[in-house]
């Protein structure tokens, strides 16, 4: 593995001058989560990397004619309510958070993966948008207890707990970024929505409950308004 890191240890961001960017121009990322980015890569020097194998669809076989047969619908039987939205004359600012990782391969002695984040905002007929990393880290059981004492540290680990699999490593890093971001616009507006992808489900290992309390404690103390969104969530109004 032959590169070279083009990040340096303590990150701040640089918005455009617009009424929400400027309220979190201090947003930074803690210097101890880029140095520990920066020593676990300098640990993949010299190593050989296995590509992380892609998915690949299962081939359609010719001559295969093998069809699922339709569900027959009367369309007398099905009703339609239509519901009509107006849009409403309102510049309340809207921000939205998101944080995604990738495994990217695994060396000979541990897990090569990245995590990066973004920041989406919309007010006064304008878009603007931040992204923060991607951080890569390659995790092994030598530099583990690092990542360990860094999650227990923000409360992403139980205090008793000593040990962490190479793989659950990166599903933590990803949420430690994640609140980090969403406490950081939480913080810095005011009388916002602010949009998260995902469940607001706490009090797992991976989301504990102290920490999401106190996002959303601070996002009440400002009067914003926080609305969670999933692949499987669904809006109902009166009841449809």
């Amino acid at each position: 593995m032959i590169g070279q890191l083009n990040y340096a240890t303590t990150l701040k961001y640089n918005f455009p001058n617009i009424a929400v960017a400027s309220a979190l121009k201090g947003l930074q990322i803690p210097q101890r989560f880029t140095e520990l980015s920066l020593a676990s890569m300098r640990s993949a020097e010299g190593r050989f990397l296995q590509i992380q194998p892609e998915e690949v669809p299962t081939p359609i076989i010719e001559g295969n004619n093998w069809r699922e047969e339709p569900i027959p619908v009367k369309i007398s039987s099905v009703s339609a309510h239509l519901t009509p939205l107006k849009p409403i004359p309102d510049e309340t600012p809207i921000i939205a958070v998101d944080v995604s990782s990738v495994r990217l391969g695994d060396t000979d002695v541990g897990v090569l993966c990245a995590v990066r984040g973004a920041i989406v905002w919309s007010t006064k007929r304008r878009y603007g948008y931040l992204r923060i990393g991607p951080f890569p880290f390659h995790i092994t059981e030598e530099n583990i207890r690092e990542v360990i004492n860094l999650l227990r540290f923000y409360r992403f680990v139980p205090s008793e707990s000593s040990s962490l699999r190479l793989e659950d490593a990166q599903v933590r890093l990803c949420n430690l970024v994640e609140r980090w971001l969403q406490m950081s616009v939480c913080s810095s507006s005011y009388g916002s929505v602010i949009l998260w992808y995902g469940s607001r489900t706490a009090g797992t290992v991976d989301n504990p409950l102290t920490v999401l309390r106190g996002i959303l404690e601070e996002a009440r103390n400002r009067l914003n308004t926080v609305l969670a969104f999933s692949k499987v969530t669904s809006i109902r109004v009166l009841g449809r």
